[in-house]
């Protein structure tokens, strides 16, 4: 029969004990306490996890040394995840560490030091009855042993820490605790017995304060087969950054040296973590001794999967999957998308290593299905429609994302075929609808990691912000926006807002407070402009064919001015209507610059098409001029470069900048540098620089790669800022341990 108290202590407090074991077994409560013959190399065995399962409750043994014991922290974490009730007992006066706070705090105790222990029982009895533990009668004890009488500090939770514990604090082990429960199911062979310790439990830990997962990469975590690391790619400031998670630590650790990492993917064998850097290359981080190298130059890597010497991979979007040889350097294409389709993305090797799912990613995500493909190319059908991100789990299911749900369904890898209906398994969860990922991965012991839409897509609004730093804030409602363009008359603000993984343009007229729907498409429009008159907006639709699309207000017609092969984007307008700047990406090439002329017969102009990154163009009021953001010097600066003469650039910013922005009459030249905001005087008949940089004021700004954060008003003496909206959750990862009990739960 399972004990009914599971006593969590320090090895050093065991006698000291002993008066709280003697009235337990007073009032006859069953209680398991660890006698000292676990080894200790274990950390944490198994018999110790069964026991807190099967327990109703647990008392905590608080001293100075329970409070500082790993082992104990983790057995309270576990408990308060399992919901069982906890009664604190005092040895001594003592501080709980900040850990143990969220569990322990405002919980009624006991407390052993410097008092009368003979009607110990009789307390713990009503104590234990509360928690809905059945006791005797209390039967009062002689006063056998000594009082203990250590005394030191008296702790105490002040009402400020009780009212500011709102979330689950950062879990330390919580690798180790699911690896030390899963993994008996996982060795387990034939017929399984139900134990205690194959309950699935939820852990969710904060990254860091000032870590936000980041939306702008299109896969931002990955957990390790071994169940070991986990990989998140976060916005750290305004640096992309790649963070590592080990669960011996329990600590995150900045890989600093990875420039601008995107779709983290761990090896089979857990030792290396590969990622894509700057879109550009495949790059390896040694998990063994932290050195970096290039394992695939110019690619992008949408998704990695490994076969027998092999990495699989799609090159770019617009392009299938390839087989690269890591002996013979050899590279196949092993895929080939249709028109319709952005790219086969996401594969991911089956356990036979000869068959690997992948996404074939068409726009609007509902006509996007998850193919099974052979390595020679024998085989390659469609496996489950209307899905994306697919992976198999070792309890012999493939996950899968639909509308913003975690899938799953039955698959037989002896015959690479699913069988019977899907199920949900969560919701909630993170995707990125412009390149068919959803935000989870899988280890082969049964973790499951993720992020959730609700916490990662951050709310924002608007604000005015005068040169002085005094805010007014807009009364609009809070909401995911995106990039944005102010009338030139101030009286209404074109707008991108994303909603159920779509993005769409609106307009906002101040006047009248209404707002109206520009664009209702299943796929992404973005980058919003106003043209010339105010009687048309530029957008870019993001699907092939990729286009800048021109939205006549009075007729109200889309006309497509500029269709392209390969995503353009990030357009800004000259004040006559007649230019339009633009990014864009194609393969073996970063972020290239150029003028569109529609006044020429839309006559493309290379502005800057080098290695580096070139974006984020503004064309001057005169239209003789463009400043643009290039990283060209390893971090992103400000250059000026005439349009009839590009090769002649100037650097502007000295610091650092981006989002470079012309005032109306073109005599200043603003751009954003972390969160100031910066002037510099500019000559527009000669081209000029006439000052150096000074900050105009200093201020948070919801910052994004793809587009501007803040426009000045028509005088310039204030500014339209957006601002993200209250405290940002994107801090958190969520981990789901033994998975794959969940996964026979749901789909017996």
């Amino acid at each position: 029969m399972p004990a009914e108290i599971f006593i969590s202590y320090a090895r050093v407090d065991r006698d000291c004990i002993e008066p709280l074991l003697d009235s337990l077994r007073a009032i006859d409560v069953s209680f398991w306490v660890d006698e000292g013959n676990i080894h200790a190399a274990t950390l944490w065995s198994e018999e110790i996890v069964d026991a807190i399962n099967a327990c109703g409750a647990m008392v905590v043994i608080l001293s100075e040394s329970s409070t500082t014991s790993d082992n104990v922290v983790k057995e309270v974490m576990l408990a308060s995840e399992l919901k069982k009730p906890l009664l604190p007992v005092y040895l001594e006066e003592t501080e709980v560490p900040r850990k143990l706070q969220y569990q322990l705090a405002g919980i009624q105790h006991l407390e052993l030091h410097g008092r009368d222990i003979s009607n110990l029982s009789t307390e713990l009895a009503k104590s234990l009855n509360r928690m809905g533990i059945q006791t005797s009668d209390s039967v009062p004890i002689a006063a056998s042993h000594p009082n203990i009488t250590r005394a030191k500090r008296r702790f105490k939770l002040s009402k400020k820490t009780k009212s500011t514990v709102k979330t689950i604090c950062l879990c330390l082990f919580a690798f180790t605790i699911g690896l030390l429960i899963t993994k008996r199911t996982v060795e387990t062979t034939g017929e399984k017995p139900a134990q205690p310790n194959d309950t699935p439990f939820h852990v969710t830990e904060r990254i860091g304060e000032n870590l936000l997962i980041t939306t702008e990469v299109s896969s931002p975590i990955a957990i390790s087969p071994d169940g070991e690391h986990v990989a998140v790619i976060v916005k750290e400031g305004n640096r992309q950054t790649l963070y590592l998670r080990e669960s011996k630590t329990g600590k995150w650790q900045g890989i600093t040296e990875a420039n601008k990492p995107a779709n983290p993917t761990f090896s089979p064998d857990s030792q290396w973590l590969f990622f894509s850097s700057n879109r550009n290359a495949l790059k390896s981080y040694s998990l063994a001794d932290g050195t970096i190298q290039t394992a695939v130059p110019d690619i992008n890597a949408i998704g990695l999967t490994f076969g027998d010497d092999l990495l699989i991979y799609p090159k770019h979007y617009r392009t299938g999957l390839y087989l690269f040889n890591t002996v013979s350097r050899d590279e196949i294409e092993l895929t080939t998308p249709s028109s319709e389709a952005l790219g086969h993305f996401w594969p991911h090797m089956l356990p036979d290593g000869k068959h690997l799912l992948y996404t074939d990613f068409i726009p609007g995500l509902k006509k996007t299905t998850v193919r099974l493909c052979a390595v020679d190319g024998s085989r390659d059908e469609v496996l489950i429609q209307n899905a994306f991100t697919a992976k198999y789990a070792t309890s012999g299911h493939v996950l899968f994302v639909r509308d913003g749900n975690l899938m799953a369904v039955k698959f037989d890898k002896e015959q690479n075929k699913i069988s019977g209906s899907s199920t949900p398994i969560l919701n909630d969860l993170y995707v990125v609808a412009g390149i068919g990922r959803g935000g989870y991965s899988i280890s082969q012991n049964g973790i499951l990691v993720y992020a959730k839409e609700s916490e990662v897509e951050r709310l924002s609004n608007f604000s005015w912000i005068d040169r002085d730093g005094n805010e007014e804030a807009l009364t609009l409602e809070n909401k995911t926006y995106g990039s944005f363009s102010l009338s030139r008359d101030e009286t209404q603000l074109a707008l991108t807002i994303q909603e159920a993984n779509n993005r769409d343009i609106w307009v906002h007229d101040f006047n009248t407070g209404v707002r109206t729907r520009l664009t209702d498409k299943t796929t992404i429009q973005k980058h919003p402009q106003w043209v010339g008159d105010h009687q048309s907006i530029l957008y870019v639709n993001d699907a092939p064919p990729f286009a800048l699309f021109r939205y006549d207000l009075r007729q109200k017609q889309h006309e497509p001015i500029l269709v392209e092969q390969y995503d353009v984007y990030k357009p800004t307008v000259s004040a006559d209507g007649r230019f339009v700047a633009y990014s864009q990406i194609t393969p073996g090439h970063l972020d290239d610059l150029f003028v569109l002329d529609l006044e020429s017969g839309n006559k493309t102009t290379p502005i800057s098409t080098t290695v580096y990154n070139e974006t984020m163009g503004a064309i001057s009021p005169n239209g003789k001029y463009i400043a643009y953001q290039s990283d060209l010097n390893g971090k992103n600066q400000i250059y000026v470069v005439e349009i009839a003469n590009p090769k002649n650039t100037k650097q502007v910013s000295v610091a650092g900048g981006e989002e470079s922005t012309w005032s109306r009459d073109g005599t200043e030249l603003f751009f954003r540098n972390e969160t100031s905001l910066i002037s510099v005087k500019f000559d527009p008949e000669t081209g000029q620089v006439k000052s150096t940089p000074s900050v105009i004021f200093t201020k948070e700004f919801a910052r994004f790669q793809s587009f501007h954060s803040y426009q000045p008003s028509k005088d310039g003496k204030r500014f339209l800022v957006l601002k993200e909206a209250g405290e940002s959750t994107a801090n958190r990862v969520h981990y789901i341990f033994n998975l794959d009990e969940i996964l026979k739960q749901k789909l017996k």
